[in-house]
Parts: structure tokens; sequence; C-alpha cells
């Protein structure tokens, strides 16, 4: 008896935590249990590193997380860098010129800290995002008057930016522009109506397959877990990809499993019904 893989990949937000943004307490107990067992357990978010939960943090023997959709590797219990990809200077320029005219929520990453831009912060749902997101970027953003000067005048390239549109037939048009425009890019979008930027090293599948080639593991020996399109290639690139019941096609489609969803503790659920082995 024991667990069929020797490492565990979680996505946060609609996976491992609750709608609420909390850790259900089953799924603790279960990482847990993963962890005394020898298995590796790394958290996987499009989050950056300043916005990780406390309580995720802070699970003994979780060390490592990657953050910023793969553009950041961090060792948890210092809070070291240990790896980072960040945006190219004329890269973030010409993102910012072919924004510039168009109503759109700007956010960005520097070294694990994000930043929004004041009127977006100040009324988040204007620009698109929920009033549950937009509590969350209050949260977790500082604001930042002039977000394009506080860009371009940056010593530190930045790891992220986050484009939030009114409509996801806006982000999809705006992903098509930037593509054909700005080479380097990585894109993806966690959530509806929200276009994340970052450089064409990152990625999380790309993140976790380094990651596992320094701890010796194969994808094979690997789980995933996932809900957005964000999550689709790392799903699709390890021996366990599983999808929660709520998560989008392209993710459902790049995964070999389901579990319940996340307020049910569809996380716990799955390591015990499908990594645990009889």
């Amino acid at each position: 008896m024991g667990y069929r893989v020797k490492c565990i990949a979680l996505d946060l937000d609609r996976t491992t935590l609750d709608s609420r943004g909390r850790l259900p307490e089953e799924n603790r107990r279960a990482i847990e249990q993963a962890l005394a067992a020898g298995v590796r357990v790394v958290v996987v978010s499009g989050r950056p590193f300043g916005a990780l939960p406390e309580e995720i943090a802070e699970i003994p023997g979780l060390t490592h997380a990657i953050t910023g959709n793969g553009c950041g590797v961090y060792h948890l219990p210092t809070g070291e860098c240990l790896l980072a990809f960040q945006l190219e200077r004329e890269s973030v320029k010409q993102i910012l010129a072919l924004c510039q005219g168009k109503e759109l929520g700007v956010e960005c990453t520097v070294r694990g800290q994000a930043f929004a831009e004041q009127r977006f912060w100040d009324d988040p749902v204007r620009f698109g995002a929920t009033e549950k997101g937009a509590g969350y970027i209050r949260k977790t953003r500082r604001p930042v008057r002039d977000i394009r000067g506080f860009l371009l005048a940056q010593d530190e390239r930045p790891d992220v930016i986050n484009l939030v549109c009114r409509t996801d037939e806006q982000r999809l048009a705006l992903q098509e522009e930037l593509a054909q425009a700005v080479p380097g890019l990585y894109m993806t979008s966690s959530i509806e109506r929200l276009l994340e930027i970052s450089s064409a090293e990152s990625g999380k599948h790309r993140a976790l397959k380094r990651l596992l080639a320094e701890w010796g593991i194969l994808p094979e020996e690997t789980a995933a877990f996932g809900d957005g399109d964000n999550e689709a290639e790392m799903l699709a690139s390890v021996g366990y990809g599983i999808a929660m019941a709520d998560a989008t096609d392209a993710c459902r489609r790049a995964a070999g499993y389901q579990t319940i969803s996340n307020n049910e503790a569809g996380v716990a659920y799955a390591i015990r019904n499908i990594l645990w082995e009889e």
C-alpha cells in the first residue's frame, strides 16, 4: 500500500482552496499525510508569492511554491526566490503601447509583490472584476497612481503583467493582437476576462518540469491538480492530471482524471481515492 506518485502539484484558487479562498481541513490533512509518507507536494499557482495564503505556506514539510504561472520558484520556509523569469523591457513597452487607450484594468508583479493601477484598485468591478475578485485585489495589490510610469521606471523588470478585460471576447482579441505584435510572451488565463502575460520561458508546466528534474522525479510519477486553462498544459504533462468538477473545458480535456469540487475538498478526495494505491 502507498501512493501511486512521488510528487503532487497543487493549484490553489478554485482547486485546493474553497470558494471563500480558505483551505478545507480535509485538504490540509490529506496534504500532511502525503508529505509524511515522503511524497513531494508543491504549490503551483498563478498568484504572486506575496499573495500566497499563510495557511498554505505554513504547512510543515511544504517547501516549494511555483508562482505567477511559472515565472517564479520560491523556497517557502525562507521566502528565497530560487528561479525567476521576467519580461523584457522592450516587451513591456510594446504591451503598454498596445494597451494605451483601451479601458483595461492593469496589474503587475515585481519580485513577487503585486501592484495595481489606482483607478482599477479603487473600483475593480468597473473594469470587469467580480465582487469577490475585488476584495482579493484590494487585499493583495498595492495601488500605483500611474502604472505605466511605474513599470517603465522600475530597475527590476516585471514578472507578470495582468490585463482585466470587460468581456472574454475582448480578452481573446487582445491576446491575438499581442501574439502578433510582441514576440517572446507566454499568455494564459486562470479566469474569464483575465489575460496573464509573462516571459516565454514561464508556464506552470515548464516550471514544474524543472523542479521535477532537480528532484529526480519523472513526470509519469507526478500528479497535478487544476481547474483553469492555465493548468491545462501542466495536467497534460504528468502521469496523473486531475481536473476539478467545475474545471474549464480545456482543463478537463487535458486531464486523465476528474475529482469532486473544491468546496467538497476535491483535492483530498482524489489524493485518497485516485492516488492512494491499495
